[in-house]
């Protein structure tokens, strides 16, 4: 009864939404980031997307298209830590007008992992736990309230029906992943965009590049992770959407001639998700599939 009654108050807020001639703009940098804001604010926000799917935003660069958006938008979403590091400059310089909110603003510092002793650098893949990220949605849902204090009240009951569905995603796949034996959580991908999916569910993480799909990998570190899937007797490896496969393919290549056969998974999401009107073409049906392929290849 209290499910209805919060679906019907969710209907009367949105049918009386402001009109969409007198909508705000709001620019998101990733499609992840995109889909998140486009869940937590009305339908007087009109949510565009920088980087569409499939697009990597380690290497992402504004192009003169982009102009027209960045002038016109009322306030901005980005991931934040570096993710969006070309952009960085663009942002800086908006952001003495407008409203530049980063969703790793949210997230406690202690819960970030470092990457270097200083911890002055953290890996940006924050998305990649669930858990996390109810803080950080929870966080852009109070900062946009602060720029659209008018649409207070919608902005919190959509927040609020989001994160629930994210608490319910988490559980799915908390109950998934925990079906695979301790012994067996071992994810290794292309590059390194699941060290906080590690952390969360108890996996080791092993990738061939480094946090930034922009970094290259030695002979040396390729070795040691042939050595470490043979020596463990890893089942599978997985390469990623919009990452080349080819460091992949060569893993699988050097553990035969170790006499190791080890398969490649089906290719994981990790820095965007599918493409529209997919299952996986959004930032909750992204983190389903993901679980669901670690544990088809690894149970």
């Amino acid at each position: 009864m209290r499910q209805l009654s919060l679906f019907f108050l969710v209907w009367i807020i949105f049918s009386c939404d402001t009109p969409k001639s007198n909508s705000h703009q709001i620019l998101c940098t990733t499609a992840i980031v995109t889909d998140i804001v486009r869940n937590i604010l009305p339908q007087n926000f009109e949510v565009k997307s920088l980087m569409g799917y499939g697009v990597d935003p380690h290497s992402y660069k504004s192009t003169a298209q982009d102009n027209d958006l960045l002038v016109s938008a009322s306030a901005f979403g980005l991931s934040g830590l570096n993710i969006e590091q070309k952009l960085t400059p663009v942002f800086n310089d908006f952001a003495k007008n407008k409203p530049v909110i980063s969703i790793s603003d949210g997230v406690l510092i202690s819960d970030l992992i470092p990457l270097n002793l200083e911890k002055t650098k953290f890996d940006p893949h924050i998305w990649m736990d669930i858990k996390m990220m109810m803080d950080g949605v929870k966080y852009l849902s109070k900062q946009f309230i602060k720029a659209f204090p008018k649409d207070k009240y919608s902005i919190q009951l959509k927040t609020n029906l989001y994160v629930q569905q994210l608490q319910n995603t988490f559980q799915y796949m908390d109950s998934l992943l925990q079906l695979i034996p301790k012994e067996k959580r071992v994810l290794i991908t292309a590059h390194n965009a699941f060290s906080y999916f590690g952390k969360r569910f108890n996996f080791e993480i092993k990738s061939i590049q480094g946090v930034s799909t922009l970094s290259e990998s030695s002979l040396k570190d390729k070795k040691k992770i042939v050595d470490y899937i043979v020596e463990n007797k890893v089942f599978a490896v997985f390469s990623e959407h919009a990452v080349n496969s080819k460091n992949i393919e060569s893993l699988v290549e050097a553990c035969l001639f170790k006499n190791w056969q080890v398969k490649i998974g089906q290719p994981l999401y990790s820095d965007s998700f599918g493409e529209i009107n997919t299952p996986e073409g959004n930032y909750i049906g992204m983190q389903k599939y993901n679980a669901l392929v670690i544990y088809e290849a690894l149970k």
